[in-house]
């Protein structure tokens, strides 16, 4: 990094596609409309709204209980996330289109 670019790397943190989540079948984008999807930033609230879904903002730890309790249709995150969070718990249905990522 420093020889290419002049840089110096502090730290990585990868951060996995971000895939869905639902609890609604689904397995094209058509399918996302009208669903209430848990979004985590103004440009993915943006996206989802040109999917025909209607986005609601809340924080990692809120979504487990509204998956749970139909406050939210699906959530956005990494597959790592998903697991650590406990989301198969209180999903149905997975939608490996990848919306986000980095590192």
């Amino acid at each position: 990094m420093r020889s290419r670019f002049g840089a110096t790397v502090l730290a990585l943190w990868p951060f996995g596609p971000q895939v869905f989540y639902c609890n609604a079948d689904i397995e094209k984008v058509d399918d996302l409309a009208g669903l209430k999807i848990r979004s985590f930033t103004p440009s993915m609230f943006a996206l989802l709204e040109t999917f025909g879904a209607s986005p609601v903002t809340l924080s990692f730890g809120e979504v487990y209980p509204a998956l749970q309790r139909g406050e939210a249709d699906c959530g956005v995150t990494s597959p790592t996330s998903d697991n650590s969070g406990k989301w198969p718990e209180v999903t149905t249905h997975q939608l490996p289109l990848s919306v986000s990522g980095s590192v």
